[in-house]
């Protein structure tokens, strides 16, 4: 039994510590989509501001921005499918980036302008125990 008996605790281990790294893997998507949510739901209610704003007197009912319920994610997190998660993300950011170019334009179109918004990133730079921070606002 020498060699095989090891050969097989490495295996089990291997297997454990796979469903572990699928397990944390899940929780940071599940944190990822829970946050890009939450800026969804803001930008959707600055779009539906910036509509009533400029809305016609005549307003078809149906039309009107509905709030978009918060999504439960335990049955994403009980099937552990990684890729659906991350397939999930990426919509969400693509829902966010129309949402943002809706917004834009629904400006541009009232005349109104847009308010300073940070550009992606920002520099950090440490040179001698001192940091600088470089941030990059447009319109």
């Amino acid at each position: 039994m020498g060699p095989v008996r090891f050969t097989h605790i490495q295996d089990c281990a291997r297997e454990v510590c796979q469903v572990f790294r699928v397990q944390d893997e899940m929780q940071d998507c599940i944190a990822t989509l829970q946050s890009l949510d939450d800026i969804l739901a803001d930008l959707r209610r600055e779009f539906a501001k910036i509509d009533e704003v400029g809305s016609q007197p005549k307003r078809d009912s149906k039309s009107e921005a509905r709030p978009h319920p918060t999504k439960g994610y335990s049955g994403l997190q009980k099937s552990l499918d990684v890729d659906k998660a991350r397939r999930q993300i990426s919509a969400r950011e693509k829902a966010i980036e129309n949402v943002k170019k809706l917004i834009s334009e629904r400006r541009q179109a009232l005349g109104s302008p847009s308010p300073l918004v940070p550009c992606q990133g920002f520099i950090i730079s440490s040179r001698n125990e001192q940091l600088t921070c470089e941030f990059s606002f447009f319109r």
